[in-house]
């Protein structure tokens, strides 16, 4: 995949990284001025989130995490990113062979808070469930989350729900 910004006045077009990046996730930032992507850049060890800004053609990453940053959305003030990730595998089980047991073996996918630009750990707004979506309040103090307790298919179908978080104690508020 090739990622292109287009000027719909101008017509001109210039392309912002080449297929190997392979982006995806586009959003505007709140201010306007960027474009974000999740993508796996030079110096990524897993998915990250970054940042085209329009005018300059600075590229930042966003967000970095062990895990691959996955469904995410910004702060109303873009000064935060909340992001969905998969919880890192268990260690070997120490047999010569690794079984595959459906759905057992399936791991949370909880939502993480980060500091947007900051290079510092994100931290997780809950890990007891499995995120599909989320969006912030335009206050910004609280997140409205899609989970199911377990990764399992038929709680993705049957038991998932609308969660609301306050941001800062991780507390359900509803």
């Amino acid at each position: 995949r090739q990622l292109w910004l287009y000027d719909m006045e101008s017509g001109a077009q210039q392309m912002i990284l080449d297929t190997s990046a392979n982006a995806s996730g586009l959003a505007w930032t709140p201010d306007g001025s960027s474009l974000s992507f999740r993508a796996r850049l030079e110096g990524d060890n897993a998915t990250a989130l970054h940042t085209y800004e329009v005018a300059s053609g600075a590229m930042r990453r966003a967000v970095h995490h062990s895990a691959s940053v996955g469904t995410y959305a910004w702060s109303p003030d873009g000064r935060h990113v909340a992001f969905i990730a998969t919880m890192p595998a268990p260690p070997d089980n120490g047999l010569p062979y690794q079984p595959r047991i459906y759905e057992e073996a399936d791991r949370q996918r909880p939502v993480y808070i980060a500091e947007a630009f900051a290079n510092t750990d994100a931290r997780p707004l809950f890990e007891d469930a499995t995120a599909y979506a989320l969006d912030w309040h335009p206050d910004g103090d609280r997140l409205a989350v899609m989970a199911a307790p377990d990764p399992l298919v038929d709680s993705r179908y049957v038991r998932q729900s609308v969660r609301v978080y306050s941001v800062a104690t991780g507390e359900v508020v509803a």
